[in-house]
């Protein structure tokens, strides 16, 4: 995947980008109320009302698509008394998971190259394959 960084802009948007990925959707790069913690490999949640609970990572899995992704997770202790606890985690789940594709740095690199080139600025979004 990380060839996609080195072919020229006009081919990898053009050629790749639009073409292969353009069935899979909006390209999120931020996770809303939560932070990346480079330092700790972890999200944290910043979500007003919350416990600043914090995700860690818990490791590569491959989804019923075949995808790999990185799996972080907050421990059920730190969501169980959380007000938001219902509308961040739902009815049945009692913790906190981000999965975000092994290849996220890319998509990062890419999503910034595409908003920074005025041709293709208000597409940037559309280039990810799996969250």
């Amino acid at each position: 995947m990380s060839f996609i960084w080195d072919v020229p802009i006009k081919v990898s948007i053009r050629s790749f980008l639009f073409v292969k990925f353009d069935d899979f959707g909006l390209y999120e790069p931020d996770r809303p109320g939560f932070e990346y913690n480079i330092e700790a490999d972890r999200y944290e949640c910043k979500k007003q009302g919350g416990q600043g609970a914090h995700l860690t990572y818990k490791g590569i899995k491959t989804d019923s698509k075949g995808y790999d992704k990185k799996q972080y997770r907050s421990s059920e202790s730190d969501c169980a008394k959380c007000p938001l606890r219902l509308q961040c985690c739902g009815q049945v789940t009692k913790y906190k998971k981000i999965e975000e594709s092994i290849h996220k740095p890319l998509y990062d690199r890419m999503h910034q190259k595409l908003s920074r080139h005025p041709k293709y600025g208000e597409k940037s979004a559309r280039c990810d394959p799996a969250r």
